[in-house]
């Protein structure tokens, strides 16, 4: 991981994000659209795409990608909310973890290696109740 993993300086203390001397990993939970109301008025769940901001984590990898930053989003599993962006580095490794980071073809075409892990249900629900 290249030292010991730390959420961003200075930044919010519910950050999903992961920073260490040499690899930050973000979580794709960060690029909600829709806050925890918004997908009970339009009747989705955080697994819907139409509740992910695929133009921003596009847009977002990619300037990483090129060695610029980006004010990355944050969503709150604790709140719901959608709190205010953090300003992430482009680091050396950059690791996208989450929800749906093969479905959009222009971000996974940005990424140089996949991962793709098949967890059961029941595992998937004990982690959901362990972090929320």
């Amino acid at each position: 991981f290249g030292g010991s993993p730390k959420p961003p300086a200075g930044g919010n203390p519910d950050s999903n994000t992961l920073i260490s001397d040499m690899t930050t990993v973000i979580c794709l939970d960060d690029y909600h659209c829709l806050d925890r109301k918004g997908r009970a008025e339009k009747g989705v769940t955080a697994l819907a795409p139409e509740a992910q901001n695929f133009d921003m984590m596009y847009e977002q990898v990619k300037a990483m990608k090129e060695g610029k930053s980006a004010d990355k989003p944050i969503y709150n599993h604790v709140t719901g909310a959608l709190d205010p962006p953090e300003k992430i580095e482009s680091p050396s490794i950059l690791v996208i973890e989450g929800l749906h980071p093969f479905y959009d073809d222009r971000v996974r075409d940005l990424l140089d290696f996949k991962i793709y892990l098949d967890i059961s249900g029941e595992i998937k629900f004990a982690w959901k109740i362990q972090r929320d």
